[in-house]
């Protein structure tokens, strides 16, 4: 009960969790299929939430590793498994360093979604935001050009003409292109006047 308290507080804070009811979610933690620890999300139907550390959600295609998302704490994955029929799994989590994960077995992450209107609203406001990361990631993919892939991608990332990159090794795996040609593709754009970098800072013009 005493580990339940514990992690009850810890998902409190987190966006998800965000107005749910204190004693429910504490009660919702005994449930049979609730886990929490390291290397339990593998082959895992239901979500996940990461408690502690970062990770990346990577996927393997024809030019390699491709780097889907970065994970930070109170971040979620494995939500395309719920009500999926086929044979589909929680996507490959590479942890940068140690991490903790709480994972809810999708029968009961459906039954604590009728339990608590929050917590569903919360839910509905996540698969919405990833739905239109996804959008934008696909727009991205689907230009030839690799100045226009890149382009578009920061567009769509930057909040008031600015984005702010944390690793552009990870930005070339998002956008599925070799660092090389990554950066070949930002020095012709700011030689065009598209963009302004200023180490991981990029000013968009136009």
């Amino acid at each position: 009960m005493r580990q339940n308290t514990r992690i009850t507080n810890q998902i409190k804070q987190l966006t998800l969790f965000d107005g749910c009811n204190g004693e429910l979610l504490e009660k919702m933690l005994s449930d049979e299929g609730v886990s929490c620890g390291i290397g339990e999300w593998e082959h895992f139907r239901g979500i996940c939430v990461l408690l502690k550390g970062t990770a990346m959600v990577v996927r393997n295609n024809d030019n390699g590793m491709m780097l889907m998302s970065k994970l930070k704490r109170g971040d979620v994955f494995g939500a395309a498994t719920i009500l999926n029929d086929g044979d589909f799994f929680a996507p490959h989590i590479q942890p940068c360093g140690q991490i903790q994960v709480l994972c809810i077995a999708e029968k009961v992450w459906l039954r604590w979604l009728r339990e608590d209107y929050s917590l569903m609203k919360n839910y509905l406001h996540y698969v919405n935001a990833r739905l239109q990361f996804l959008n934008i990631r696909l727009d991205a993919l689907s230009k030839s050009n690799i100045e226009c892939r890149v382009l578009s991608f920061l567009r769509a990332s930057a909040r008031d003409g600015l984005c702010k990159i944390e690793s552009y090794t990870e930005l070339a795996m998002m956008l599925c292109v070799g660092r090389a040609s990554l950066y070949r593709a930002l020095d012709a754009l700011e030689q065009n006047g598209q963009l302004v970098r200023y180490k991981k800072e990029i000013t968009l013009r136009g």
